[in-house]
């Protein structure tokens, strides 16, 4: 183990994964070498990228996970070789003050922004995008993420037919989704053939979870064709709630 060079052990944990690899190593790992690396990785890695929008402009923040410090998204940017994006939330819950730092700009501007680092999401992020309170929020992320992003899993409301092609374009291309949550009561019936595309994806060591809260457009004709599909494959592995 001591003759392992450091450039091995560093370009090995560069590909951990946070949630189910690296944060359980920083804990427990004791050898000298190994524990450098793995912490180096652990201090830098992890961001929370987060959007604030209104008719004024877009204005993104990053959050470092163990400094505890609130920046524009440059350290990401600058960062490519140890930042990771953890979680995506344009849920407007903020306090001001988390903002005064942060720069209004255009869509177009910002959606470039946003397109540079998406490409740096780690294969367990969450797109938050429950409490938006803005309409035009799914349009900017479906524009920001689409093909460049992938999530293993996402929280949405619904906010038109971008909010569809949101979800479409991660359904069709994330390799990593597992779950998704849909909130509220207006997601239309159009959302039925997404859903029934993600619970095909469903296999046993990669489930495929579908959440839905307060959404009544499940009907038994879907849930049966859902058990033929089921029946049909023969190794699904899917929950839908």
């Amino acid at each position: 183990m001591d003759s392992v060079p450091y450039a091995f052990v560093d370009s090995v944990v560069e590909l951990f994964d946070g949630k189910n690899t690296l944060f359980p190593l920083a804990l427990e790992v004791v050898h000298p070498l190994w524990k450098t690396v793995v912490d180096l990785h652990y201090r830098n890695r992890y961001y929370n990228v987060y959007l604030s929008m209104n008719e004024k402009g877009v204005r993104l923040m990053s959050k470092n996970w163990n400094r505890r410090s609130y920046d524009d998204l440059e350290p990401i940017r600058k960062n490519r070789r140890y930042a990771r994006i953890l979680q995506i939330n344009d849920s407007a819950i903020w306090g001001s003050d988390h903002w005064k730092h942060a720069k209004r700009r255009g869509a177009d501007e910002a959606i470039k922004m946003l397109k540079t680092v998406a490409p740096q999401c780690e294969s367990s992020s969450l797109l938050d995008s429950l409490d938006s309170g803005f309409p035009d929020s799914h349009k900017f992320l479906s524009d920001a993420l689409s093909n460049s992003a992938s999530f293993a899993s996402m929280e949405l409301s619904y906010h038109g037919q971008a909010s569809l092609d949101l979800l479409e374009n991660q359904i069709r291309n994330s390799p990593f989704l597992e779950l998704v949550a849909l909130l509220g009561e207006d997601w239309p019936e159009a959302v039925l053939p997404l859903i029934t595309a993600f619970c095909l994806k469903g296999r046993p060591g990669h489930p495929a979870i579908m959440t839905l809260r307060d959404a009544k457009i499940v009907d038994n004709s879907c849930i049966q064709n859902l058990f033929h599909l089921w029946k049909a494959k023969g190794n699904l592995h899917f929950c839908l709630l």
